[in-house]
């Protein structure tokens, strides 16, 4: 009887050194600025011609107002026939979040349709974007390197 307990204790043991060990390997960055992911993203993909926008720009381009949110780093691109663009957006609260949200897919609908007829390259990097929305966190990135953006994006706690 002992040795059953004995084993019953070490498997126990087992299991939750195995579980504790596996969480410490998914930490996250906690706090950030959202220019810090940007930046990262930028240098893991090599964006070169983007240009930071501001908070005008950003309401002319998507019809986000400035008071929806706390913090904002938008990229365009220099030149217009390019799809790559980035747009982090730190919301005031969940329903600005949500607001905002439901602006970017507008804003992202709006760019397929424009380059679907000029530019079958950008209509099809635009096509395989989508905006993403955690909390009062929401983003939007298009490059033709989704993969090395999201591996960059995972990094970060947006909670």
């Amino acid at each position: 009887m002992k040795k059953i307990v004995s084993i019953v204790l070490t498997t126990v043991l087992l299991v939750s050194a195995l579980t504790a060990l596996t969480g410490c390997g998914d930490k996250k960055i906690k706090e950030f600025d959202l220019s810090d992911v940007t930046q990262e993203i930028s240098e893991a993909i090599k964006f070169t011609d983007l240009y930071k926008i501001s908070s005008d720009d950003l309401y002319q381009e998507t019809g986000i107002k400035n008071d929806t949110y706390s913090e904002a780093v938008c990229l365009l691109p220099t030149d217009s026939t390019q799809a790559t663009r980035m747009l982090f957006i730190k919301a005031i609260d969940t329903e600005a979040a949500s607001a905002i949200e439901t602006k970017l897919n507008n804003y992202l609908e709006q760019q397929k349709i424009t380059s679907e007829t000029y530019s079958p390259d950008m209509f099809a990097i635009f096509k395989k974007a989508s905006v993403v929305k955690s909390d009062n966190y929401v983003y939007l990135v298009v490059t033709d390197k989704q993969n090395e953006a999201n591996s960059v994006i995972s990094k970060y706690d947006f909670k």
